[in-house]
């Protein structure tokens, strides 16, 4: 314990740390507070946008996202599960009906997550079927 509180006592400088809006809104930003009680001597500077920072020319200590990582340089550690949902408005499905199979939802339209660096959209991925 003794060793452990020493160790805490020496971290100091400056951390820099890009998260996407959303998560930094949620999670990040509200838990600043608490870590800057903890550690009073980091400076933790948060940059939250939604564009993948140049974590290189940026000097990114941390970065934060959602979904795959476009680039095998850096190491990525996964923080939680995200589950996404596919849903339609009740309209839509009185216009089009309800789709039986996975492969029916090419019939209809949707709302996905594009990727600017790659020109792709981002790939659905099921893994478990319910009504």
């Amino acid at each position: 314990v003794k060793d452990t509180k020493e160790k805490r006592d020496e971290m100091h400088g400056t951390v820099r740390l890009t998260v996407s809006s959303v998560l930094g809104r949620k999670l990040v930003v509200p838990a600043l507070a608490e870590f800057a009680t903890r550690y009073p001597d980091i400076v933790v500077d948060c940059v939250l946008t939604d564009s993948h920072s140049d974590v290189i020319d940026e000097r990114i200590d941390i970065g934060i996202r959602f979904g795959f990582l476009p680039d095998n340089r850096y190491v990525a550690r996964e923080l939680a599960k995200v589950n996404f949902y596919s849903v339609g408005t009740p309209e839509l499905i009185d216009k089009v009906g309800m789709p039986k199979k996975i492969i029916d939802l090419d019939k209809y339209p949707l709302t996905a997550l594009f990727d600017h660096k790659t020109g792709r959209y981002w790939p659905w991925t099921f893994t478990e079927s319910r009504s």
